[in-house]
């Protein structure tokens, strides 16, 4: 089920999931990547070039795999030093985290965000 952030309501409330949280926040720095009313980890994963891991750079986005689990679906905007903005309700909503941090022990055991991110897809938006 898709969170907020998909029409003018819910962004006046600051009502997001994690796409359309990136999605805003790309379109506030004057770069719409995908139709705000319609964005999803899966559109966000087709969106720019495809990097590898290794080649990751800060504003490129960190997507999960297209065959995860729907509870493990997650994007994020790489900050750099192994840092990611993302919105999760695993942090509680808007969150700069660690790669190398534990998600969510109750949920994916010992699993850190670089773990859950690292069979998926990095996407650069901006060259």
């Amino acid at each position: 089920m898709y969170g907020g952030g998909r029409t003018s309501n819910s962004i006046a409330k600051n009502e997001y999931d994690c796409s359309s949280f990136v999605a805003q926040m790309y379109r506030l720095g004057g770069q719409s990547i995908v139709q705000q009313s319609v964005a999803t980890t899966y559109l966000l994963a087709q969106t720019g070039t495809s990097i590898s891991w290794s080649n990751k750079t800060r504003g490129d986005l960190l997507v999960t795999a297209a065959n995860a689990p729907e509870y493990e679906q997650h994007v994020a905007i790489y900050l750099g030093d192994g840092y990611i903005l993302h919105d999760s309700t695993s942090t509680n909503g808007v969150n700069i985290s660690k790669l190398d941090q534990v998600i969510n022990k109750s949920v994916l055991g010992n699993m850190t965000w670089a773990e859950l991110f690292r069979s998926g897809t990095i996407q650069r938006e901006v060259s």
